[in-house]
């Protein structure tokens, strides 16, 4: 009998996933955020930016594999094959005390088994820049990824603007074929004077330049505009929509989000 370890059945995740991306299978690639000075953004403070090997995330793929392949065999056992329910998910955890130990197990199981309820289609690639990888490591990891699942249709994740104005268009062609379908931008706003304050690390240029070449490529983008960031000064304001209004008719994304500025207490900008 082949001996089993909870850390078989353990993927990584990070502190949160996109928004509208609750159908996804959350795989993370690189850890935190690599420029993590933003000063409205709390999310990743006092945490360092790091890449996750190729190595690494496929044994998370494989992770993957092997609870989908028991959350199958269970739900035949209980008579609902294929189904996923809660008390699929009971039944797994009571019949597998070797593997859902401990937190990092269950949790694991419980992403596995969100995204197969809502059929496997969705993937969504963590932390805050996934484009930072590797391309040539990026391409391996998308393979491995579609080659494991069949009923993969859309993969997604967050990229800063600057990181893909530096990606050619080859290399970005490439990532779409592989798969690559959305990736969420946080332009927050078009004018430089704001971005520069509020520490954003790419200028207007940068955003147009990765915004058309993501466009460019065929990858669905999705631009993140932040009303709020000139305060309570009038003039800026209007300077903030309307240089953001003429960037984002410039880049011509697939969709336009809004996130209105909220000051936590744990952001810089508090």
């Amino acid at each position: 009998m082949t001996t089993r370890s909870p850390d078989d059945f353990i993927i990584e995740a990070g502190p949160m996933g996109a928004i509208g991306e609750a159908e996804s299978l959350i795989l993370r690639v690189s850890r935190n955020c690599p420029w993590n000075r933003c000063l409205f953004c709390p999310a990743y403070k006092n945490r360092r930016f790091s890449k996750r090997t190729v190595t690494d995330i496929i044994k998370d793929i494989d992770a993957i594999r092997r609870i989908e392949e028991l959350i199958e065999k269970s739900s035949f056992e209980i008579g609902f094959p294929g189904k996923v329910s809660r008390e699929l998910l009971v039944h797994v955890i009571r019949g597998n005390p070797d593997v859902f130990v401990n937190k990092d197990a269950i949790r694991s199981l419980n992403n596995v088994a969100n995204w197969l309820f809502h059929g496997g289609r969705r993937v969504f690639l963590q932390d805050a820049n996934a484009l930072a990888m590797n391309p040539g490591d990026m391409l391996a990891v998308l393979k491995y990824l579609k080659d494991s699942f069949s009923t993969i249709e859309t993969i997604t994740s967050y990229a800063r603007s600057k990181t893909c104005s530096r990606r050619t268009s080859e290399e970005l062609g490439e990532l779409r074929n592989a798969g690559l379908s959305w990736c969420f931008v946080g332009i927050e706003s078009g004018c430089d004077e704001i971005l520069n304050y509020m520490k954003k690390g790419v200028t207007r240029a940068e955003h147009l330049e990765g915004g058309r070449k993501m466009v460019d490529a065929g990858i669905d983008f999705a631009a993140f505009i932040m009303p709020g960031l000139a305060g309570g000064d009038r003039t800026k304001s209007e300077q903030h929509i309307e240089k953001t209004i003429t960037l984002l008719n410039d880049i011509k994304p697939t969709e336009v989000r809004i996130r209105s500025i909220a000051v936590l207490e744990a952001s810089p900008l508090y």
